[in-house]
């Protein structure tokens, strides 16, 4: 099965919206790792589809179709090294929050 889905890949706070924002939105590769130039743009994923087991054991359910895994990365400044006191920090993709207190 191949799926086809249009999503809204929403970096900036505000996104325009009307019919013009769905003309021939680009086609991205899942597996790219620099997608800045579709920041706040709506894109087009394409890719393959696979069935898998879905159970829920409080409700008692289980059956086979189609999940999907949300994955969600900040791009944030994150502590490095200290040198001579003073704390240095880097740009880094992150899937938790880096906090800043007691750095």
């Amino acid at each position: 099965l191949i799926f086809s889905l249009f999503l809204s890949w929403v970096v900036a706070p505000t996104m325009p919206c009307g019919v013009g924002s769905f003309s021939n939105p680009p086609t991205i590769n899942p597996d790219d790792k620099d997608l800045r130039s579709v920041d706040g743009k709506v894109v087009h994923l394409e890719g393959p589809l696979y069935e898998v087991r879905l159970e829920d054991h409080e409700f008692l359910f289980s059956r086979r179709g189609v999940k999907l895994d949300r994955v969600v990365e900040m791009y944030q400044w994150v502590p490095k090294r200290k040198v001579r006191g003073k704390q240095e920090y880097g740009r880094e993709w992150r899937a938790e929050v880096v906090g800043s207190a007691n750095q």
